[in-house]
């Protein structure tokens, strides 16, 4: 299935469990307008990324429906906001990210944000993120979940190739 198969396919899900999911969400945004948006902060978004905004947006409410628990979709504004945020916190180069093998027993440096790291999900106590560094000639990107105080249920780890493997992932929970 293509990404926006695989969302369509989300919403029809929550629709059967009588979920609000199909009416909070809005337009989606233009390709253009999300890659210029991405790229006023450094990042070259892949496809898929530019395939999840255009497919469609989520209007400002309180009380956002999760796609799963506890994965709550940001609008293109708050994904924003929160890679900004992550990068002031705990943004690392992608040479730092390799480096980080936790070897060395006295640190207590558990947080960090890849720079190359473009925010999808919150959840608690994790984030989920499309890696906006894709091999050449790729249209998809992994996707990482992120705690900034990990634990042995959520470490910062790759979960999906893929967005579109995400989504599946989840349509199988």
């Amino acid at each position: 299935m293509s990404l926006a198969e695989s969302l369509d396919q989300l919403v029809r899900q929550h629709d059967a469990i009588g979920s609000p999911l199909r009416q909070q969400l809005s337009p989606g945004i233009a390709r253009n307008e999300t890659a210029s948006r991405l790229s006023t902060i450094g990042l070259a978004a892949p496809e898929e990324l530019l395939d999840l905004f255009e497919w469609g947006g989520y209007r400002p409410l309180p009380d956002r429906v999760a796609w799963f628990w506890p994965a709550i979709p940001y609008s293109l504004d708050e994904a924003i906001d929160t890679y900004r945020t992550a990068m002031q916190i705990g943004g690392i180069t992608n040479e730092e990210f390799e480096g980080l093998d936790g070897s060395d027993p006295a640190s207590t440096f558990t947080g960090f944000w890849r720079e190359d790291w473009f925010p999808i999900l919150q959840g608690s106590p994790e984030q989920y993120a499309v890696a906006c560094s894709p091999p050449p000639g790729a249209d998809r990107a992994s996707v990482w979940r992120q705690n900034w105080h990990p634990d042995p249920g959520f470490e910062t780890v790759e979960v999906a190739p893929s967005l579109t493997s995400l989504i599946d992932w989840i349509l199988d929970l």
